[in-house]
């Protein structure tokens, strides 16, 4: 929406950069009781483009010596702070989307499960040889479990979960 609204068809922004008439931007956002994935990117993308713009007119009045260098590092953590959000933002907004966990059950008298044959980013524990159990003895020489760090962080990134 242009800033100025004093009324004249040939308006402009000096937010954007947009002219023309009034008649070519909504007042406001469409209301809408369901979450729009795209309209909320749209909006993020936008609030990003918005304070990158008054970081680089920030860092210009900087150069020019009109401002502290604590204003420049608190308009920095505010592109700090955007860049986060729209990280989290996406991220939620990609989560719905995911299947569902991958089960990998364990042998029904050892409780032990195999490292399946389709994963190839293979731990080393303390050989040369790649671990060949998640649960159970290992060729490496230890007995694995399944809370241990490293292979519930293996199982997050497959979007795996060991069941009985």
């Amino acid at each position: 929406m242009p800033v100025d609204d004093s009324g004249d068809e040939n308006r402009y922004c000096n937010v954007c950069g947009w002219f023309g008439d009034g008649g070519e931007t909504a007042k406001k956002p469409p209301a809408s009781d369901r979450f729009n994935p795209v309209l909320a990117a749209v909006q993020a993308l936008t609030l990003f483009r918005d304070v990158v713009r008054k970081e680089l007119v920030v860092e210009q009045v900087y150069d020019a010596g009109n401002l502290t260098e604590a204003d420049l590092r608190a308009v920095k953590l505010e592109v700090h702070n955007c860049v986060q959000s729209l990280v989290e933002l996406f991220t939620a907004l990609r989560r719905p989307h995911a299947a569902p966990p991958f089960v990998l059950k364990k042998h029904p008298q050892s409780g032990m499960v195999a490292w399946p044959g389709e994963w190839t980013d293979y731990h080393y524990n303390a050989s040369k040889d790649p671990c060949d159990m998640l649960v159970g003895p290992c060729s490496c020489g230890a007995w694995h479990n399944e809370n241990e760090p490293w292979v519930r962080e293996v199982l997050a990134r497959h979007n795996t979960v060991i069941r009985e």
